[in-house]
């Protein structure tokens, strides 16, 4: 049996990868840009407390409930705004575009199950003279207080009761309660994410003229530049250097973008588009034409696949490349 590892094809494949890898973080580094610069994770928080709060009724009956939750110092604390000190350079010019594209948002970015619980309580429970420990006592009476059609009102009865007096229970039912919300908004900003980095996806390849076929055939028919990718790939994964960074801001992401384009432009590959016709990335017939449209969609549906499937699959071809032909098993 011929051993693949030392094959051209393996090689090929394991640039192309890389190739997906550099340009899914592009795709990945702009979405995160694009989702910090219009502040879609606290609007979807926003919109998901929102939901929670009205139940099937109208979601503007709940503005009052929501402005007091966003009123609460808990929440107005883990909102930034902050006005002095506006770093100078890419990261102020990006704080300055995200103050005139996103409107001001009164939730944060992300609010975990037990900080929700007790700005709850301490907003519609709120403490008094008489007895400031009893907190079911005021939650019933907050209650008592809401109309009959009120879905807050139905709800909290339920905790209440099945609280039986127990004040940790309450808590739990409340944070339950806000986890299910929660599941949902995450559905609700991947869907959002998903069909951004779609057209991201779609511009990118565009730009780049990132012909998927073009390059395989460059990688095949060029030993020089084969090596020089395979190389930077498995530098790599050495290094670690390509996992995606999800968790950047916008001023962190706009400037990790340059080094990323950076990167795909030291692969020397044919990206980009020429001015000469007679170059190949151009096509001269029809056949040309519908590989070129085939080529550039297939770059587009493997970067909406994401940076970190493309780097596992890296990693896995990058191993099976390094360990050389497996030893047979011997039999008896």
């Amino acid at each position: 049996m011929p051993d693949i590892t030392a094959s051209p094809a393996v090689d090929v494949a394991l640039g192309l990868i890389f190739l997906f890898v550099l340009l899914s973080l592009i795709c990945s580094t702009i979405n995160e840009m694009i989702a910090g610069v219009l502040s879609w994770r606290a609007r979807f928080l926003e919109e998901g407390i929102r939901s929670m709060l009205a139940g099937s009724a109208d979601l503007k009956s709940v503005d009052g409930l929501i402005d007091q939750l966003a009123a609460h110092p808990l929440i107005q604390g883990k909102v930034a705004t902050p006005k002095t000190g506006e770093p100078k350079g890419l990261r102020g010019r990006m704080a300055r575009l995200r103050r005139k594209v996103s409107k001001p948002h009164v939730f944060p970015s992300y609010l975990n199950k037990g900080t929700f619980a007790l700005v709850f309580l301490d907003t519609f429970a709120q403490p008094d003279l008489d007895d400031s420990r009893d907190v079911l006592r005021r939650a019933r009476g907050y209650v008592e207080e809401l109309g009959e059609r009120s879905p807050v009102r139905r709800v909290l009865i339920s905790f209440l009761d099945k609280a039986d007096g127990n004040v940790d229970r309450f808590r739990e039912s409340l944070e339950s309660w806000y986890d299910l919300t929660m599941n949902r908004v995450s559905g609700w900003y991947k869907r959002r994410t998903q069909l951004a980095l779609i057209v991201i996806a779609t511009i990118v390849t565009l730009l780049a003229n990132a012909d998927t076929l073009q390059l395989g055939k460059a990688l095949w028919n060029d030993d020089a530049v084969r090596a020089s990718v395979v190389a930077q790939a498995q530098r790599a994964v050495d290094q670690g250097n390509a996992e995606p960074d999800v968790g950047s801001g916008v001023s962190e992401s706009a400037e990790t973008l340059s080094d990323q384009v950076a990167d795909v432009s030291a692969l020397e590959l044919p990206l980009g588009w020429s001015t000469d016709p007679d170059d190949p990335r151009w096509f001269d017939d029809w056949q040309g034409a519908v590989g070129k449209v085939l080529g550039l969609l297939a770059t587009v549906l493997a970067l909406t696949l994401g940076a970190p499937f493309w780097f596992d699959l890296l990693s896995r071809v990058s191993r099976i490349r390094t360990s050389g032909k497996p030893e047979r098993t011997e039999t008896a």
